[in-house]
C-alpha cells in the first residue's frame, strides 16, 4: 500500500484512524485520532466528517508546508464496521477548475459591460476564494498625480480600507505595491518587518494584522504601469507556485479589463464632448445610406428637427418639418441629390417656431454624410444688427441735430424741446413729458417750440412708456412717451430711447447749472447795486444832512424842508439797500434770520407764530440761505397778509438726506391757488426748482393752507 498513489487508511465505526500508509504518515496524519481531531482539516470542511460520512467528498488538508491542499475522499464500508479510505491529491485540478470558473464569470461581467470597480472587486473576491487564506487588492495608477489608489479590496479590514494609505507614491522603498509600480517587476515580501522596502509602512500594516505582502505590476501593451495586484496574509509566508500562476493569469485578465474600460471611457468622453459641441454650436450630424435609404441622426439633429429621439427618423417626418413654402423645392433637391451639395431651408415646428437651417452633404459610394446647422440665431442677429444699425444712425442723427441746434441757438429750453420733438419722429408718440419731481413735469406737445412746466399730473393716457433719467447713478426723473394706442418698444427702440434720455439728462443738468449760475449773477448784481446805492446815494444824502444841520435849518424854513427831504431820501435809499441785499444773513445764520424775520413780521399782530428746527443742522451755501430766507418771507407774508391766519407754524427739517421748509396756518384757505396773483407761489416754485427741489401746496377753503419745499441735500451747491 505504501507504493500506491494517495493516502490510504482505515478507521473504526467511531471514526478513529487505525491504519495509515507511509504517505499518510509523511503528510503528518497520526493513528489513534479521528479526522476531525487531527487539526489538519480545514475548519469549513470538518462538518462533513462529524457523522454520516459521504462515500465521496472533497476536503482540504494542511500539509507539512502549512499550505492547504484539496483531496478527494473515497470511502468503502468494512464488514466488521468502520471504513477503508483513499485520499487523492486533486489540488491542481481543483485550482484549475475553480480558476476556469472564475475566469468565465469575470469574462461574462466584462462582456456585459459591468462597471470597472465592480469587475475589479470580483477579481479580488475570486482570488481570495481560490487562495482561501489571503486578502487581495487592486491599486490603479492615477495618470495625473502619478499615485496609486486602491480601487478594489473587498476582504481587507474596514479600518485598513479607510486608513491613511490612500494615495501611494511609487518609489524604490515604497512597500510592495509602490516598489512594483516603480520597478515594473513583481515584489514578494514574506515578512514586512524585516524588508527595508517596508521600513516606513510596516507598523501601520501590522496594526491591521498584515505580516506578508506580494505585489505584481499590471502593465499595458507598451509596458506602462496601469496599477498593481496586491496579495496580503496575516502570517509570514512565501507565495506558492499556484499563487504566482493565478496572479499571472489574473493580472493579464485585469490588464485587458482596465484597458477596455479606459478605452470605453475615452469613447464615452469623446461622444459626450461631441454631443456637447454639437449642442453648443447647434450643429447636428447624420448619415444617409444610398442602398437602404436608412437615416442615422445624432441627438442634436433630433433636437433641431424637434423629433422624438427614440423613433427612427424618416423622410416623411423630415418633410412634415420643412416649411410649407420651401417643402417642394427642398424635397426635390434631396431626391435628385448625387454629389456634394449645400442646402438651406426653413423649418416650421409644431409650436409655430420657425428655424433656419443649413445642410452640408458629402457623397461617398454607399452613403451621404452630412451636418445640419441651426442658423436661426445668426439670422436673428443679422436682423437685429440691421435694426440696430438703423437705430444707431438715428441716434447719431439726433446727437448731430442737438449739437447743430446748440451751435445755432444756444437756448437750453429750446434745445430740450428739440430733443423731445425727436420722440415724435422716432417713436410716433402723441406727446412727451419729463418728470422732474412729484407733481412737477415738463410737457411737450406736437408743434410746441419749447416745453412748458405743468405742476399737476396730466390726464392718464391710453399707454405710457417710462424711461428713467439717471445722473451720477441716481434717478433724477423719467422721460415719458405718451401713445394713443397700445405700444411696446423693440430692443432697438429702447436703446434709442435710453440714449435720448441720456442726452436729456445732460441738457437738464446744464439747464439747472445755468439757472444756478444766473441766480448767482443776479445775487452778485443786486449786492453790487446795493453797495453802489449805499456808497453813492446814501452817502450823498448823509453829506447833505450834515451840511444842512450845520447851517441851522431851524432859522430857515427852506433849509428845514430840504433837511426833511434829505432824511426821507436817505431812508428810501437804505430801504433799497435792504431790499437788494438781506442784511439779516450778514449778522446771523439762516435759522436766526428766519426766527428774527418771523418775530418782526408778526410783532404787533394777533398771529401766534412758532418756529422749529428738526434734525442735525447742515451748513449751507449763501445762495441756498438767501433763497430759503426769501421763500420763508413769502410764506409768512401769505399767511399773515392773504390768509388772515391766527396761528402760523414753520419747520426747518434736516432729515433722511433732505432739507425741507414747511409752513402751516389756520387761515381762510383757497379753492384754486393762483399761480401769479401776488402771493409769490410762482416765485417759490422757481426758487425750489433752482435748488433742485420740489414744491407742494395744499389748501382748502376754511381749512387753512400747507406749503412744503423739499430739496435733496446732495443737489445743493
Amino acid at each position: 500500500m505504501d507504493s500506491l498513489p494517495g493516502l490510504i487508511w482505515n478507521c473504526d465505526a467511531s471514526g478513529r484512524l487505525e491504519f495509515l500508509n507511509q504517505a499518510c504518515l509523511d503528510y503528518g496524519i497520526r493513528a489513534g485520532q479521528a479526522w476531525v481531531d487531527q487539526g489538519l482539516m480545514h475548519p469549513d470542511d470538518r462538518a462533513r466528517f462529524q457523522s454520516d460520512w459521504p462515500l465521496e467528498t472533497q476536503a482540504r488538508l494542511c500539509g507539512p508546508d502549512q499550505e492547504y491542499r484539496w483531496f478527494l475522499f473515497r470511502l468503502t464500508p468494512r464488514p466488521e464496521g468502520g471504513w477503508w479510505g483513499l485520499c487523492l491529491d486533486i489540488d491542481e485540478r481543483k485550482w484549475s477548475e475553480d480558476l476556469v470558473a472564475c475566469e468565465k464569470r469575470l469574462l461574462e461581467m466584462i462582456g456585459l459591460g459591468q462597471p470597472l470597480p465592480r469587475i475589479l472587486e470580483a477579481f479580488c473576491q475570486h482570488f481570495d476564494e481560490l487562495s482561501g487564506d489571503t486578502m487581495s487588492a487592486i491599486l490603479l495608477l492615477n495618470a495625473g498625480s502619478q499615485t496609486l489608489r486602491r480601487a478594489a479590496g473587498p476582504n481587507l479590514p474596514p479600518a485598513y480600507r479607510d486608513g491613511r494609505l490612500v494615495d501611494l507614491v511609487p518609489g524604490p522603498m515604497a512597500g510592495s505595491c509602490g516598489t512594483a509600480a516603480y520597478t515594473r517587476q513583481p515584489v514578494f515580501v514574506d515578512d514586512i518587518t524585516t524588508d527595508p522596502r517596508w521600513t516606513d509602512y510596516y507598523s501601520y500594516q501590522l496594526s491591521h494584522g498584515i505580516r506578508s505582502s506580494w505585489s505584481m505590476p499590471i502593465l499595458d501593451q507598451s509596458g506602462q504601469v496601469l496599477g498593481t495586484f496586491a496579495i496580503m496574509a496575516d502570517r509570514v509566508r512565501k507565495p506558492s507556485t499556484k499563487h504566482i500562476n493565478i496572479l499571472e493569469r489574473f493580472r493579464h485578465l485585469a490588464r485587458l479589463t482596465i484597458e477596455r474600460a479606459r478605452a470605453e471611457e475615452s469613447i464615452r468622453r469623446s461622444r459626450a464632448y461631441l454631443a456637447e459641441a454639437e449642442r453648443l454650436s447647434h450643429t447636428g450630424s447624420f448619415g444617409w445610406s444610398r442602398d437602404t435609404g436608412e437615416l442615422n441622426w445624432s441627438d442634436e439633429t433630433f433636437r433641431i428637427f424637434a423629433l422624438d429621439r427614440y423613433q427612427a427618423p424618416s423622410f416623411e417626418q423630415l418633410a412634415l418639418r420643412v416649411h410649407p413654402e420651401d417643402r417642394d423645392q427642398f424635397m426635390a433637391a434631396l431626391e435628385s441629390l448625387q454629389d456634394d451639395c449645400f442646402l438651406t431651408t426653413r423649418l416650421l415646428l409644431p409650436d409655430g417656431v420657425i428655424r433656419h437651417i443649413e445642410l452640408v452633404l458629402q457623397a461617398s459610394p454607399r452613403e451621404f454624410i452630412g451636418a445640419v446647422l441651426d442658423v436661426s440665431e445668426r439670422k436673428q442677429s443679422e436682423a437685429n444688427l440691421q435694426r440696430q444699425t438703423v437705430a444707431l444712425t438715428q441716434l447719431v442723427s439726433a446727437g448731430q441735430q442737438a449739437l447743430d441746434h446748440l451751435a445755432e441757438q444756444p437756448n437750453l429750453e429750446a434745445l430740450i424741446g428739440k430733443m423731445l420733438g425727436l420722440c415724435f419722429d422716432y417713436f410716433d408718440a402723441a406727446s412727451t413729458r419729463v418728470r422732474l419731481g412729484e407733481g412737477h413735469h415738463l410737457s411737450f406737445e406736437r408743434g410746441d417750440q419749447r416745453p412748458h412746466l405743468t405742476p399737476l399730473e396730466p390726464a392718464p393716457a391710453k399707454h405710457e412708456v417710462h424711461i428713467p433719467l439717471v445722473f451720477r447713478n441716481q434717478s433724477s426723473g423719467s422721460l415719458i412717451l405718451v401713445f394713443d394706442r397700445e405700444r411696446r418698444l423693440s430692443s432697438e427702440e429702447e436703446l434709442l430711447a435710453h440714449a435720448l434720455a441720456n442726452h436729456l439728462v445732460l441738457l437738464l443738468e446744464l439747464r439747472r447749472i445755468s439757472q444756478r449760475a444766473q441766480a448767482r449773477l443776479l445775487v452778485d448784481e443786486r449786492n453790487r447795486m446795493a453797495r453802489d446805492v449805499h456808497d453813492t446815494v446814501a452817502q450823498a444824502f448823509t453829506g447833505i444832512l450834515w451840511q444842512l444841520e450845520a447851517a441851522d435849518p431851524d432859522t430857515n424854513p427852506h433849509l428845514a424842508r430840504a433837511a426833511q427831504l434829505a432824511r426821507s431820501g436817505l431812508q428810501e435809499a437804505r430801504r433799497s439797500v435792504h431790499a437788494l441785499r438781506p442784511q439779516a444773513l450778514d449778522q446771523q445764520d439762516l435759522v436766526g434770520a428766519l426766527e428774527t424775520m418771523i418775530s418782526a413780521m408778526t410783532a404787533g399782530t394777533t398771529v401766534e407764530a412758532a418756529f422749529e428746527v428738526e434734525g442735525d443742522r447742515v451748513v449751507l451755501s449763501p445762495e441756498v440761505d438767501e433763497n430759503l430766507l426769501r421763500i420763508g418771507q413769502e410764506l409768512i407774508t401769505n399767511s399773515v397778509r392773504h390768509a388772515r391766519a391766527s396761528h402760523f407754524h414753520m419747520v426747518l427739517c434736516f432729515q433722511d438726506g433732505q432739507l425741507s421748509l414747511e409752513a402751516r396756518d389756520n387761515g381762510q384757505g383757497f379753492a384754486n391757488p393762483p399761480g401769479t396773483d401776488g402771493m409769490g407761489l410762482d416765485g417759490i416754485r422757481e426758487r425750489a426748482a433752482l435748488l433742485g427741489g420740489t414744491f407742494q401746496f395744499d389748501s382748502q377753503p376754511g381749512a387753512g393752507s400747507s406749503l412744503r419745499v423739499t430739496i435733496p441735500l446732495e443737489r445743493l451747491p
